[in-house]
């Protein structure tokens, strides 16, 4: 560790290099209550923080202060961020691992209930959509031809300014 000024904090060189500021275990705490527990501001400081003697509006304003802490804010939103991976990663394998199992019972199933029912469940997943209400949008080519004209018009109206404005 290289300290270049007593009344300065230190300058660490693994963090220097990755642009990132390491934060103090209170911080840490105070980041990772807020960003994966959704605790509140205010109270994530009080759990961080010795908070005797201090009055609810010091509170609030440490905490938003703490919260608006470069550093803070940026861990609270790197975790965040992470969590997001985190749950997108989970539900994709659970997704993966309930598309197969579908698979298999709608093939090896005893009962032809079962096997039907699999299939309608795999029919019914999101992405193949067998039983959703066709979409509006991709479904123009069953109006006729005046309808879209009308349809388009108006749009316009709404797009283009009057003459004379």
């Amino acid at each position: 560790m290289l300290v270049l000024n007593p009344n300065k904090p230190s300058i660490r060189n693994s963090s220097k290099a990755r642009g990132k500021h390491r934060l103090t275990a209170k911080q840490e705490s105070f980041a990772r209550l807020v960003a994966i527990h959704g605790v509140p501001q205010r109270q994530a400081y009080i759990a961080s923080y010795r908070t005797d003697g201090m009055q609810p509006n010091s509170i609030t304003a440490e905490a938003s202060r703490m919260a608006g802490h470069a550093g803070i804010a940026a861990r609270i939103e790197a975790l965040r961020a992470e969590m997001v991976q985190v749950n997108l990663h989970d539900r994709a394998e659970t997704q993966s691992f309930v598309l197969k199992g579908l698979k298999q019972l709608a093939l090896d199933a005893d009962s032809s209930a079962s096997k039907i029912r699999a299939y309608e469940l795999l029919g019914k997943c999101h992405h193949v959509g067998l039983f959703n209400p066709p979409d509006p949008a991709l479904t123009a080519g069953q109006r006729s031809a005046d309808d879209i004209k009308a349809l388009l018009q108006q749009r316009l109206v709404r797009l283009l300014p009057a003459p004379g404005e």
